[in-house]
């Protein structure tokens, strides 16, 4: 969560059930690749083990096309299916991926 209630924000993904454009949708704040680009960079220098967790997650999450497909049911569907039934890691692995990706 940021600093604004009922907002979530993923880095790179910016959602609000209260905007106008309908439940469930999602607003890009840019339909740029460079933005996840420079913020695992950024996320590598502090810490490249979250850096690394970060940007296998996004890959499943987008499957390789890019931020052009990230909407919030994938992140849900993500965290909720797909990290625990899919990885075949250990509960604190689950919560460092999804640690390195909420701080990308």
């Amino acid at each position: 969560m940021d600093g604004r209630q009922g907002v979530v924000s993923l880095g790179f993904l910016l959602w609000s059930p209260d905007e106008d454009f309908g439940i469930g949708e999602t607003r890009r704040m840019a339909d740029d690749d460079g933005l996840v680009t420079d913020a695992l960079a950024k996320l590598r220098v502090d810490d490249p083990e979250a850096a690394r967790d970060a940007e296998a997650a996004f890959e499943w999450l987008t499957a390789g096309e890019g931020l052009g497909v990230l909407t919030q049911e994938r992140v849900q569907t993500f965290l909720w299916y797909g990290l625990p039934m899919k990885w075949l890691t250990d509960t604190e692995d689950h919560r460092r991926v999804i640690d390195g990706l909420s701080r990308a």
